[in-house]
């Protein structure tokens, strides 16, 4: 699991971040390529989540900028 910025959680910019889950993949394709189209084709295996309990957010793991929100409840 890497250690690298999260945008959205609060305090330190550094979170714990683990690899998609099969779920995972169709919902974070849709939330990258709506704010982030030149990404397609959407690779899972380029993007990471943050473990931060209510934390959805989902990046590119060479691109911290590049990334999104997954919908509640995942």
């Amino acid at each position: 699991m890497p250690w690298v910025r999260c945008p959205t959680c609060p305090g330190s910019d550094l979170k714990w971040f683990r690899d998609l889950e099969e779920k995972e993949y169709g919902p974070a394709e849709l939330a990258v390529l709506a704010l982030f189209p030149e990404e397609t084709p959407f690779r899972p295996a380029a993007y990471q989540r943050c473990t931060r309990g209510s934390c959805r957010r989902v990046q590119r793991k060479d691109r911290w900028k590049t990334g999104a929100s997954l919908p509640e409840g995942l």
